[in-house]
């Protein structure tokens, strides 16, 4: 029985010299994983699963890679830096997952360009659980830099058929317009686990379903106006915890749902955070800011605002925009 799968041995062949369309080797590698005869491993069988080791190379990705049905499957690189994902043309996504769980994708770069949509799709069509799937949730992304000017760099949930539980683990996202863009309301729980990155629209945003961010990273985007680290629209519970903002113009912002935020600093920036809505919620506890222009909170009609243990806020801008201080236990 074959230990693991290297993609640039034969019959793959991947080349990852940046010399030509490696997608068809590298697809080619995942179906003799997890599909051998053309027939997905699925949840029954996943103890047959081989893993992908994807060594160290640059690899055009100009045909698509997609994963449908996997269970416990493991793909890794060399590192980040070492192994190199690349678009070379124009894709929806680089990598799409539908009906995944408990896979584990790590240890490279993966990287896109302008003309493409996203970088990784997590979804699933609700179809095949309990026998070729067993749903499409639990997988974990880690030690991963994925960059470039997408529209998103991981979508989840896009057909709101689970997609919960996933994990992101020291994932950077840089120049991303949006980061992690969890779209599905049954999309939830989604977990940040350090990281960070340089949004010029928001790293981490919950239009639907629900993401908790821990210990996170973010800055050097320009002071762009626009650009927000987290946003939460989807009327679910949030959470932001020991994360810091270097040189973000902003750190987050509320708009439907509840958003606890904790152990947050900001070194530099423009707004701490925008709460408006009659459903927007923000619970502040333990936070510090090097001074009260840094700690501005923008405030709406209906919006509440809970204050603890937090130092230089100025939410002056917070009441008068008709916001509700309901509790401050500021010192």
């Amino acid at each position: 029985m074959v230990d693991v799968i290297n993609v640039k041995n034969a019959p793959y062949n991947a080349k990852g010299d940046a010399s030509q369309d490696d997608g068809p080797a590298i697809q080619a590698a995942f179906d003799a994983a997890f599909k051998p005869g053309g027939v997905s491993n699925g949840l029954t069988n996943a103890w047959k699963n081989i893993p992908v080791f994807i060594p160290n190379g640059n690899y055009i990705i100009n045909t698509p890679l997609t994963l449908t049905n996997v269970c416990g499957g493991w793909i890794f690189g060399a590192g980040p830096g070492a192994t190199r994902l690349g678009l070379g043309t124009s894709l929806t996504s680089l990598l799409t997952m539908s009906g995944c769980s408990n896979v584990i994708f790590e240890k490279m770069d993966v990287e896109g360009a302008n003309v493409c949509s996203r970088l990784i799709d997590i979804d699933w069509d609700g179809t095949g659980k309990g026998t070729s799937n067993d749903g499409s949730h639990n997988n974990v992304f880690r030690d991963l830099l994925m960059s470039q000017s997408l529209v998103q760099h991981i979508r989840i949930g896009n057909s709101n058929h689970e997609c919960h539980s996933n994990v992101f683990d020291c994932v950077t996202l840089s120049n991303a317009v949006i980061g992690i863009d969890v779209v599905g309301a049954s999309a939830v729980n989604q977990a940040v686990r350090s990281g960070g990155g340089t949004p010029s629209g928001v790293l981490y945003y919950a239009r639907g379903g629900s993401i908790h961010v821990n210990q996170a990273s973010c800055g050097n985007n320009g002071q762009n106006a626009s650009a927000w680290v987290m946003q939460v629209d989807s009327g679910l519970a949030c959470s932001i915890t020991g994360s810091r903002v270097e040189e973000n113009a902003n750190f987050i912002k509320v708009t439907n749902g509840t958003l606890s935020a904790r152990a947050l600093g900001m070194a530099a920036g423009t707004n701490f955070a925008s709460v408006s809505g009659a459903n927007a919620r923000l619970a502040i506890d333990s936070c510090n800011f090097g001074s009260g222009a840094l700690g501005k909170i923008i405030g709406g009609s209906g919006a509440k605002l809970w204050m603890r243990g937090s130092q230089t806020f100025d939410a002056s801008a917070f009441t008068s925009g008709g916001g509700t201080i309901v509790q401050n236990l500021n010192l």
